[in-house]
């Protein structure tokens, strides 16, 4: 899977999980830098673009 590929994959991968934490307002999104280094950048800024 290309690079433009995979971050459009975790944008989906995001809003899906994001649209279930979030309903009924159940969930409040905020930055965080307690990222594990073996998470992808690109899974990053896409919860930051979907958010």
């Amino acid at each position: 899977m290309h690079s433009k590929e995979r971050f459009i994959a975790a944008c989906e991968h995001a809003q899906r999980t994001l649209d279930i934490l979030c309903k009924n307002g159940g969930y409040i999104f905020a930055p965080s830098n307690i990222y594990q280094p073996d998470i992808p950048l690109e899974n990053i800024v896409a919860v930051y673009e979907v958010a």
